[in-house]
């Protein structure tokens, strides 16, 4: 998880991620082609609440609402054991050189 959004969410750093974190960041990674994926699990390692940062081209012309649904349908085999998901994100910035 970015440094900034650790510091938004308040939570502290840990060394090493879950098998849930993972395999929920391999599916967003390979169905959305993303730069970038974080995936935190928020709940204290029981895995009911997790946040989420996603920055991909695949959100280009998506609004907000848009780009978070299709981060849910992804991430929909995951809910069943899920209390809540913190989604964030973020279409790559095309100004960098």
């Amino acid at each position: 998880m970015s440094l900034l959004l650790r510091q938004a969410l308040r939570v502290p750093q840990r060394l090493m991620a879950t098998a849930a974190e993972t395999r929920m960041a391999e599916k967003l990674k390979t169905e959305l082609e993303a730069e970038r994926v974080e995936v935190e699990d928020q709940s204290g390692g029981c895995g009911a609440q997790y946040a989420v940062f996603v920055v991909s081209n695949k959100f280009r012309g998506l609004n907000l609402v848009q780009q978070q649904r299709l981060v849910n349908k992804i991430l929909k085999d995951e809910f069943k054991d899920l209390h809540s998901l913190r989604v964030f994100t973020k279409v790559p910035d095309t100004d960098k050189q």
